[in-house]
């Protein structure tokens, strides 16, 4: 009888464990899945906040007065003041 208990006991335990770690892997999935949600936005984020940079570094190309001399950008005049 003791004998029988034992191993119904080992049988509940064992069943109880496959569980827990069924459990924790799909949470650990899941879990992944998030991190590479997250990056993937971060991602999109650096690649927009780049292209806006790069708009503007081609706006503020030097251009040219009447007389073929390169005029300052509105930076440089800014800081002349």
């Amino acid at each position: 009888m003791k004998k029988e208990e034992d191993e119904e006991r080992r049988r509940r335990r064992r069943k109880r464990e496959e569980r827990r770690r069924r459990r924790r892997k799909k949470e650990e999935r899941r879990r992944r899945g998030k991190k590479k949600e997250k990056d993937r936005e971060g991602n999109e984020k650096n690649r927009k906040k780049t292209r806006k940079e790069e708009r503007r570094r081609r706006g503020r190309k030097k251009e040219e007065d009447e007389e073929g001399r390169k005029k300052k950008t509105r930076k440089e005049e800014r800081r002349k003041k």
